[in-house]
């Protein structure tokens, strides 16, 4: 089954995994020696758009916390 991950959609991208089954809380494990764990719905997800969404989600909050960010930068006084 493939899933898509977009826990570090802004650092390394979307990433396809091939996984063999889902747990039932809806974790997904990349099956490495050292796993990775995916929530699915939060951090993967069954559907490429659904995954694209996220991202750009991701995104636009990143852009919002910087300039959040930039203001209170510019706001100090010394």
């Amino acid at each position: 089954m493939k899933v898509f991950t977009t826990k570090y959609a802004l650092t390394q991208g979307i990433d396809e995994l091939d996984v063999a089954m889902i747990e039932g809380d809806g974790l997904v494990s990349d099956g490495n020696r050292f796993p990775t764990y995916y929530r699915l719905g939060r951090d993967c997800f069954l559907d490429r758009t659904e995954a694209f969404a996220d991202a750009e989600k991701r995104r636009k909050n990143k852009i919002a916390q910087v300039k959040r960010q930039l203001a209170k930068l510019e706001a100090l006084v010394f």
